[in-house]
């Protein structure tokens, strides 16, 4: 039987402990395509790479061969779609991070950007992070989640739509249980700390997680800290429909209009 095509991917760089145990967890059952960032890119966001060439290197992934980009994690899905794969994967893969993307710091996860941009290319995605920063994290948990994960998408028991994003975080230590929950909406004091290193002023960013947050029983962030694999679908629509409405019945299309035939008569 022909195995799945999924490509897999991640911000932590193409030497990350993750990325390993991401492909040896699935390679069984898959046939992998590995990218990745040359070098960590946490925090990359969906940022693409715009004013500086990028460097590809065909690199050994145990015995597979996987592209090493000089760029960012979504430069890696994009150049893997439009110039090195001849067919589109059934999935996209993006980890396994070290360290959790929840609430606000989905918005600027490598992890979650990668897994974005498959997924507006119309490629189903899943974002997988595990609650762990340590580099000899063990990914047993998190193997097994993407496993049981991957089995019931290849059954079709949870069918993907082309557009559909998964973003999983796995808790550290024994599982509760799973939920299907929205990100989280809790606020963080934040600041830039300014430090002076041998005649130079540098600023490093500094998150401070405060107790002023709405939803705090129904989030990803809360579930995940009591020991719940959390799962939350994103969508990537970001129009305000509702807002259009009530702009249109204030007439500001017609204010706006009216004003500037007149000043540019």
């Amino acid at each position: 039987m022909k195995k799945p095509f999924i490509l897999i991917t991640n911000d932590d760089g193409i030497k990350a402990k993750g990325l390993k145990e991401l492909y040896s967890a699935i390679n069984d059952i898959a046939d992998v395509f590995i990218i990745a960032p040359n070098k960590v890119r946490s925090g990359a966001g969906h940022s693409v790479s715009i004013w500086q060439n990028i460097e590809i290197k065909k690199t050994k992934f145990y015995k597979k061969l996987a592209y090493s980009v000089k760029g960012t994690p979504v430069d890696c899905i994009k150049i893997a779609m439009f110039n090195l794969l001849r067919k589109k994967p059934l999935l996209v893969i993006s980890g396994i991070n070290h360290g959790p993307n929840f609430g606000k710091f989905i918005h600027y996860s490598g992890t979650v950007g990668a897994a974005t941009e498959a997924a507006l290319l119309g490629i189903p995605s899943l974002a997988i992070s595990y609650d762990d920063f340590d580099n000899k994290a063990d990914f047993t948990n998190a193997k097994a989640v993407i496993k049981i994960l991957l089995k019931n998408i290849l059954n079709k028991k949870i069918k993907l739509e082309k557009h559909l994003l998964l973003n999983i975080n796995i808790p550290k230590g024994k599982i509760q249980g799973v939920k299907i929950l929205p990100k989280s909406l809790l606020k963080y004091d934040e600041e830039y700390k300014k430090i002076k290193y041998k005649n130079k002023i540098y600023y490093f960013w500094n998150v401070k997680e405060t107790k002023n947050y709405k939803n705090i029983k129904s989030s990803d962030e809360v579930a995940l800290k009591n020991g719940f694999v959390t799962i939350t679908p994103l969508k990537f629509d970001i129009t305000d429909y509702k807002l259009i409405k009530k702009l249109k019945k204030l007439r500001l299309e017609k204010i706006i209009g009216s004003e500037l035939n007149q000043t540019l008569l």
